[in-house]
């Protein structure tokens, strides 16, 4: 996987190329700044992780009550970073911000590496990022008040993250991987599986699907039970889904979460109003 990022970076269509227009659309607007969507309330802020401002924006159903959402969702972008990967990351936030779920893209970039990574960056600076998502755990818990079910949706290098940090984190409740897998060594001391949906192109030959999607299923089947992992395989799709399929995952993720996320909050009010 790693020694094809640039591939990924490079190609035709790759949403690196894809976001091109949404960044010259930042340039011309002097910063890449939230942009309004019909029945969502987007806002950006701050926490601090390992001495580094972190920006998060929170994307928030205009319907719920004031105060956060009964349930959040934390959004993980790729190696392509905001830049390239932020267009097709802000919309899966306002899906599911229109779903009912406070959902908040960690710009975790920010801790360290630049705007984009490569090989050597992914490396170099996993660990440091996987703390700063779970800082993002602990700042949405504690800053935002959200007491709810929380979940941790990662596309590529941001599935590995969301793994890693869902596998070690019990405060996660469910995770959506798109494209992602296991990162080496964050199969050990695994203290939990949430519910999980795999998404994954067939086709997929930057994160292998012949070796990242049976290494899953055979980890969280020997040790965690086969209920705790859907999968859903896109035959004809590689690792950057077309837009109709990109339209399907979406769908797909906002059912997930909120088949995994929402009942346990209304068990949760059921259980303290008794």
């Amino acid at each position: 996987m790693k020694n094809k990022l640039w591939k990924y970076v490079t190609a035709s269509g790759s949403p690196v190329l894809r976001g091109l227009g949404g960044l010259a659309m930042c340039l011309a607007v002097v910063s890449c700044g939230t942009v309004a969507t019909p029945g969502v309330l987007v806002s950006s802020h701050r926490f601090q992780s390992g001495g580094k401002s972190i920006q998060v924006d929170r994307y928030r159903p205009e319907a719920v009550k004031p105060g956060p959402a009964p349930t959040a969702v934390l959004v993980l972008h790729g190696a392509g970073g905001m830049v390239f990967d932020g267009p097709e990351i802000k919309t899966m936030a306002k899906e599911l911000a229109l779903a009912g779920h406070d959902a908040y893209v960690v710009h975790y970039f920010n801790r360290a590496g630049g705007p984009v990574t490569f090989d050597s960056g992914m490396t170099r600076h996993f660990d440091v990022w996987v703390g700063t998502v779970r800082d993002a755990v602990t700042w949405v818990r504690e800053s935002e008040g959200q007491k709810g079910p929380l979940g941790l949706y990662g596309y590529s290098l941001g599935g590995f993250l969301t793994v890693a940090e869902s596998f070690h984190d019990p405060r996660v409740n469910a995770a959506v991987v798109h494209a992602g897998g296991i990162w080496e060594g964050y199969d050990k001391d695994v203290k939990q599986v949430p519910p999980m949906l795999l998404v994954h192109g067939r086709q997929d030959h930057r994160v292998e699907f012949t070796k990242h999607v049976p290494k899953m299923q055979r980890f969280v089947n020997s040790t965690h039970g086969a209920a705790q992992l859907s999968t859903s395989i896109y035959d004809d799709q590689d690792h950057r889904f077309k837009e109709t399929a990109l339209i399907k995952m979406r769908r797909e993720t906002v059912a997930f979460f909120d088949k995994e996320l929402k009942p346990r909050q209304k068990a949760a009010v059921t259980q303290s109003a008794q």
